[in-house]
């Protein structure tokens, strides 16, 4: 449970950027999605919400598991109309941009590495832009979670999976708690 000491102002910054990214989602006419996700347990819970969420939306969606956003393996993404990485790119979306794999959304919950360019058709959920520890307060499965409520899609068993993702990367024990 979240104590007192929470970042407010950043609650209310990541509920905005959340929203934004589940409108993305929701509002393309994609006919595929591709799901490209981290291979450990956050990362796996993160795909597993989306994608529940995509299907309750009757959406078709691949999922890739890979173990880093280098260059190399991001060349070998399947293609699609829309990308969400869980778990994973914000420190590699120029690589993301450069690999034209956008429209995309990245849920990640990892301190990014990039310039300070925005890349355009890339939406971004990353606590640590609004001033939330995404190693100790929210993962990735956390954040898959929200943009899943958002969407209007979530259920117990994504609440689980979310709890379950935290866990994996040991987050139970936060100085400020979970979000």
């Amino acid at each position: 449970m979240a104590s007192a000491n929470v970042n407010r102002e950043g609650i209310v910054s990541l509920d905005h950027v959340v929203s934004q990214v589940a409108e993305s989602i929701e509002g393309s006419s994609a006919n595929l999605y591709v799901i490209v996700t981290h291979y450990d347990a956050d990362g796996l819970a993160a795909a597993s919400i989306i994608g529940r969420a995509l299907l309750k939306n009757e959406r078709m969606f691949i999922i890739r598991v890979i173990d880093q956003a280098d260059e190399e393996t991001l060349r070998r993404i399947p293609k699609g109309d829309y990308y969400i990485f869980t778990d994973l790119g914000s420190a590699a979306i120029n690589i993301i941009a450069k690999n034209e794999l956008k429209p995309a959304s990245i849920l990640d919950h990892h301190a990014p590495l990039r310039s300070e360019e925005h890349e355009s058709n890339i939406h971004e959920v990353n606590p640590h832009v609004i001033g939330i520890d995404g190693s100790k307060e929210v993962s990735a499965s956390g954040l898959t979670y929200l943009v899943a409520k958002k969407m209007k899609a979530e259920d117990h068993i994504a609440a689980y999976l979310a709890i379950t993702g935290a866990i994996g990367d040991r987050q139970e024990n936060g100085s400020q708690g979970l979000i």
